[in-house]
């Protein structure tokens, strides 16, 4: 199972051009598990913020920003749990 940290969020690459969505679902916080959904969008200008994305009574997916790189990743998995 994976692990998130702040050391591997900030290795992660950046695109070209866009952006680019990275998954965490079912990956692990200290010890705790990250909500279905839970990804980290990271721009072409490498600028990193948290995001959720869920359901809510059909098939459009919504998305939920829960922080940029100024906050830390436990927070934004705890943030994404409310």
């Amino acid at each position: 199972m994976q692990t998130i940290s702040e050391k591997i969020i900030g290795n992660l690459p950046a695109p070209a051009t866009g952006n680019k969505l990275h998954y965490f679902s079912g990956a692990t916080l200290q010890g705790k598990k990250a909500p279905a959904g839970f990804a980290v969008r990271i721009t072409a200008a490498g600028t990193r913020s948290f995001v959720l994305f869920h359901r809510t009574n059909g098939p459009i997916g919504r998305r939920w920003g829960a922080g940029t790189p100024t906050r830390r990743a436990e927070r934004s998995r705890c943030a994404t749990r409310s």
